[in-house]
């Protein structure tokens, strides 16, 4: 009987021994040679391939018009805000009249510098004749034109007249002058003749005395004529230099004015050309073809901050991917082409089957979340339209959605996982001085 009962106890003992080492065993043996997948886990969102569109504006302003709302489809260059434009049109009247003033009065110069008749306007003042403003800048250039050309042929007019007069005067000094030298040869003449009796003493020494007084007169007074005839001829000729030189004064003015418009010209057909382009942005359009998110702006009135973003749209037909947050300590182990698994974690994840994906583009550097200054690196996951055909019909994906991401890594065994921080600290121990 106790024979029995020690029989018992060590079959029990034995029994228990062989179940450990069978547990043990197994246990060994399974996390020695069985392998385990790894995955590098990153939480992530959906987005589009070619990114969401933000619409922003330059310069800002006051909100005129809304022509969309959150959710609404748009296509390239459809209106999404108009701003007020008052201002800014009104600037650009007074601009462009001031360089139709200034075109006016280039055309004015050149017909003057030219010696033209008539002003010679350019097509686009006559594109713009219907104007009032542009007939009244006419008007004047042309009624200035005449009254200056007027001007200077008065003034030459009244010189050529001048000229006249003097010349006149010469022709009258000139008869004086042969007048007196035809005197003073007769008179010589007659000296001549008398000579001879006055040395026989028949004519007295004073009477020949008086004769040759009255010629010299008469030789002095032709020499006056002759320099007066000389003063007045330069007076002429300084007057036909004086009609000469209105012409010359005229060019000089004119090239010099017609330097200074046409730099003004240069300068105002930059502004118009600024405040043209300022107000085609007054209409915010679409860029691409898309869905409106993000509506920042809602009330008629409002201002819209200068490079603020207006509104979003996700473009249409774009592929969608996932950007992926992958620590930097694994980052190292994130490749191109790596298979990957998705968790769309905005649905039921019960009755939502997980994607099968892959790596397509790692950023070339890290970069760190603003909130939370922990850097990352960004990976791009793409789902194949086969792996998004299992979704449900219903359950649409949107840019914005979370995502959960498992980065297929190398196979490794329980013991791997183990035992490897315990040898990597070991090592790091070995190492250290």
């Amino acid at each position: 009987m106790d024979n029995k009962k020690q029989f018992q106890n060590h079959f029990w003992i034995l029994l228990g021994v062989l179940t450990i080492l069978a547990v043990f065993g197994g246990g060994g043996a399974w996390a020695a040679f069985s392998k385990i997948s790894g995955a590098i886990i990153a939480p992530g969102s959906i987005s589009v391939e070619s990114k969401i569109k933000t619409v922003q504006h330059l310069e800002g302003g006051i909100v005129a018009q809304i022509y969309v709302r959150n959710g609404d489809r748009v296509k390239a260059g459809d209106p999404l805000i108009r701003l007020d434009d008052t201002a800014l049109r009104a600037r650009l009247n007074i601009t462009s009249n001031n360089l139709l003033e200034l075109v006016a009065r280039r055309a004015r110069l050149e017909a003057e510098l030219e010696g033209r008749d008539s002003i010679e306007f350019p097509k686009e003042i006559l594109d713009k004749a219907d104007m009032a403003i542009t007939r009244n800048i006419m008007a004047s250039k042309r009624a200035l034109f005449e009254a200056r050309k007027q001007t200077r042929l008065g003034q030459k007019g009244m010189m050529e007249q001048k000229i006249i007069q003097l010349d006149k005067q010469i022709q009258g000094l000139k008869a004086q002058m042969q007048s007196k030298t035809n005197q003073a040869d007769i008179l010589m003449n007659n000296i001549e003749r008398k000579q001879e009796a006055a040395t026989n003493g028949l004519i007295s020494q004073d009477n020949m005395d008086q004769l040759r007084r009255q010629h010299l007169q008469l030789v002095g007074e032709a020499g006056e004529l002759t320099s007066n005839i000389a003063r007045i001829g330069s007076t002429i000729t300084q007057t036909r230099l004086q009609i000469i030189q209105i012409d010359i004064d005229l060019r000089e003015s004119a090239q010099k004015e017609l330097r200074e418009v046409s730099g003004k010209i240069t300068e105002l057909r930059e502004q118009e050309t600024a405040l043209k382009d300022t107000l085609r942005r007054t209409l915010i359009v679409s860029p691409v073809s898309g869905r409106v998110l993000n509506l920042a702006i809602f009330t008629v009135g409002g201002v819209v901050s200068p490079a603020k973003p207006i509104v979003q749209i996700i473009p249409d037909n774009d592929r969608l991917i996932i950007e992926a947050r992958v620590k930097v300590t694994d980052v190292d182990q994130v490749f191109v082409g790596q298979q990957a698994s998705v968790v769309l974690s905005a649905f039921n994840t019960r009755t939502t089957p997980n994607l099968m994906a892959r790596v397509i583009n790692i950023s070339a550097a890290r970069l760190v979340d603003s909130s939370t200054n922990v850097p990352y690196f960004s990976v791009e996951i793409e789902i194949p339209e086969s792996e998004l055909a299992r979704l449900n019909p219903n359950q649409k994906l949107l840019p914005g959605m979370p995502a959960e991401v498992y980065i297929r890594t190398g196979e490794r065994t329980p013991l791997d996982y183990l035992f490897k921080p315990l040898a990597n600290q070991i090592m790091r121990a070995f190492k250290e001085q």
